[in-house]
């Protein structure tokens, strides 16, 4: 009886035993517990809720250890990949790297607030928040290239609900390698002490096109453009000429390929263009851009004039983006002071026509001018759409201007601003007009171009003078949009 009675309780217990595994799945994950709006403070002085994926970051979180370092962390504890547990300059080490993620957690706010400090690598030296789901990464950080930890935002609302996770990486070994961190938590918005925070950021330049092979001294390339092409090929235009710079004597446009746009090197041609002065009576050739529309390329560029008052913007056309023809009713525009540099959006159904001028033909404010069509040859009358506080005639603060619509806002590029490769971004609802406040970034690149690939990643270029050709980096938003969603503005043909 006893035996009975003991084997009918264990199979009792098994079934139980099953029962509550089946009830709670072992599959599911640990998820943190976040406390009230902190998600993690890293004041427990262990990584808790976190795992070393790899690298030598196993003595993470730290304590301020380096005299006379403002770290302007919260607390005793945070994340310091360049520390070793010293006092002195000599017991931090930039070498010490690695990858922690954070548990899961669900996002319960429309916006996730941190302090980060650090270096300024997106490419290999971040915070990031990713979704759980498929490792999609919704938002990337970068510290300022400076100690002290400075606050910043995501928008995170589209994601309300998701579990998701952090991710520290830290890949980088050389100068500012390092990543610091501290105070992570939910907020229904920004600080508006903070609201200034930038909306994108670009990664590290890489070099994908160099003008000096094959010649004999060294050349440069300057205002350019990319454009995808029949062929399969990326295709790069631009003003180029030997070094040293020489602007009035720059008479040819550069033509490169490549299959990919971060390939090196991409693959030199011919000139694509070259100066004609009869009947053209083209004084140069600068800043040339190019759109796709019903089967044909339209190419604008700067042709110069007899004075900065009367400069001109000329069109040529092309089926294969490798032969040129101008168009009849050249100049399609006539302005000054030394209207150039065009940039051509597809808004709707119309086309504006961006480019640098000046507030009066004799010079005055530097702004940013914009003209619109419906047949990409005849153009309206001409609106400021950008005044900048600066006066002058000739090159200012509003040259090299690209724009592009994302979500429901139009972004503005110019520059140089704060030294030859620096490009200010601002932003918009309105493609008519932008002004100083709206800045929300910069970018350290001259005449810079944005580019997505066909998979729809993000890219920013930098050239110039001196510069030894043309660079790209990605480009991250932080607008709180998915980074695969979004428009160049670029006519679905």
């Amino acid at each position: 009886m006893k035996k009975k009675l003991y084997v009918t309780l264990g199979i009792f217990l098994v079934l139980a035993t099953a029962v509550c595994r089946e009830s709670t799945p072992e599959s599911k994950t640990p998820m943190m517990s976040p406390k009230g709006d902190v998600i993690e403070d890293f004041e427990s002085g262990k990584l808790e809720n976190w795992e070393l994926l790899s690298g030598n970051l196993h003595k993470q979180p730290v304590t301020a250890t380096r005299v006379g370092i403002p770290y302007g962390h919260k607390g005793k504890y945070f994340i310091g990949s360049t520390e070793t547990g010293g006092p002195k300059r000599s017991d931090y080490n930039d070498k010490l790297m690695g990858k922690i993620r954070s548990k899961p957690f669900i996002v319960k706010k429309n916006y996730i607030s941190f302090l980060i400090g650090g270096g300024k690598d997106p490419e290999n030296l971040f915070l990031s928040i990713e979704r759980q789901e498929d490792g999609y990464v919704i938002h990337k950080a970068t510290g300022p290239e400076g100690e002290s930890m400075v606050r910043k935002y995501w928008e995170v609302s589209d994601y309300v609900g998701e579990a998701c996770y952090f991710m520290i990486v830290d890949n980088s070994g050389g100068t500012w390698g390092h990543i610091n961190l501290d105070d992570i938590r939910f907020c229904d918005a920004p600080e508006k002490k903070d609201a200034a925070a930038p909306y994108l950021v670009a990664g590290k330049f890489n070099r994908i096109h160099n003008p000096s092979i094959g010649e004999k001294g060294k050349w440069y390339i300057n205002d350019h453009c990319f454009i995808h092409g029949p062929d399969g090929l990326w295709h790069l235009f631009g003003i180029t000429h030997e070094e040293p710079a020489n602007p009035r004597d720059e008479d040819n446009f550069a033509h490169a390929t490549s299959r990919n746009l971060t390939d090196f090197p991409w693959e030199k041609h011919e000139f694509a263009l070259s100066v004609v002065e009869a009947p053209s009576k083209e004084y140069h050739l600068w800043a040339p851009h190019v759109v796709f529309h019903e089967g044909t390329y339209y190419m604008f560029y700067c042709a110069g004039g007899k004075s900065g008052k009367e400069y001109k913007i000329h069109l040529a056309t092309s089926k294969d983006l490798r032969k040129w023809t101008r168009h009849p009713e050249n100049p399609v525009i006539t302005d000054g002071f030394a209207a150039r540099d065009p940039n051509i959006l597809r808004d709707g159904d119309r086309w504006l026509m961006y480019y640098t001028a000046n507030s009066t033909p004799e010079g005055g404010n530097h702004i940013v001018a914009c003209r619109t069509s419906t047949d990409l040859v005849h153009w309206g009358n001409r609106m400021q759409v950008y005044i900048d506080p600066s006066k002058g005639t000739g090159g200012g603060p509003t040259e090299s201007p690209f724009v592009l619509r994302r979500g429901d806002f139009y972004y503005l590029f110019i520059g140089p601003r704060g030294g030859y490769a620096g490009t200010d971004v601002f932003k918009s609802r309105d493609p008519l007009q932008w002004k100083i406040e709206d800045k929300v970034g910069h970018i350290d690149s001259h005449a810079a171009e944005v580019v997505r690939d066909r998979s729809g990643r993000w890219y920013v270029s930098h050239c110039g003078w001196g510069e030894g050709g043309v660079y790209l980096a990605p480009l991250y938003w932080n607008d709180g949009m998915d980074s695969r969603t979004g428009s160049m503005g670029v006519p679905s043909d």
